[in-house]
């Protein structure tokens, strides 16, 4: 099913579950999802779709911003645009003009994560400088990871 809104069609996916409730969601691929019961209608489903036009608009709105945020590269909270340079030996930042110029990308994740320790590391030794009970500093470990928080 596709639905238009404001000169732009997007695909309409329908899943049906043993659901009491329907939901809207956009996700990250740009595409409309409707969960709902087994029983309801697609004329029911576009009816839905069009009282809730403006909450859809809001929701395409957001994810667009966030597709464009995450294909941007910040470093110390500034967007730098990456140039691959294949002769470059060492990475080399112009802060004026927001570029990291680097060899390969393997180079660039190695370089991050020893900025990120080094910047992690520094504040964690200041924050247990405020603790007079600790003798002697623990580890510090960085993972990775998307969905744990702590």
């Amino acid at each position: 099913m596709e639905y238009e809104i404001d000169g732009n069609i997007y695909q309409v996916i329908i899943v049906k579950k043993r659901n009491k409730n329907t939901y809207i969601r956009v996700k990250e691929d740009m595409n409309i999802y409707v969960t709902t019961n087994y029983l309801t209608s697609k004329s029911y489903i576009r009816k839905l779709l069009d009282e809730n036009v403006n909450y859809l608009k809001k929701m395409l709105d957001g994810m667009c911003k966030k597709n464009e945020k995450k294909e941007m590269f910040f470093y110390l909270g500034q967007p730098y645009d990456i140039i691959i340079v294949s002769t470059i030996k060492n990475i080399d930042i112009d802060n004026i003009n927001k570029i990291i110029y680097v060899k390969d990308n393997k180079m660039l994740n190695r370089w991050l994560n020893n900025i990120i320790r080094e910047l992690f590391y520094n504040r964690f030794i200041n924050i247990c400088n405020y603790f007079e009970e600790i003798n002697v500093v623990p580890s510090l470990n960085i993972r990775k990871m998307k969905s744990r928080w702590g």
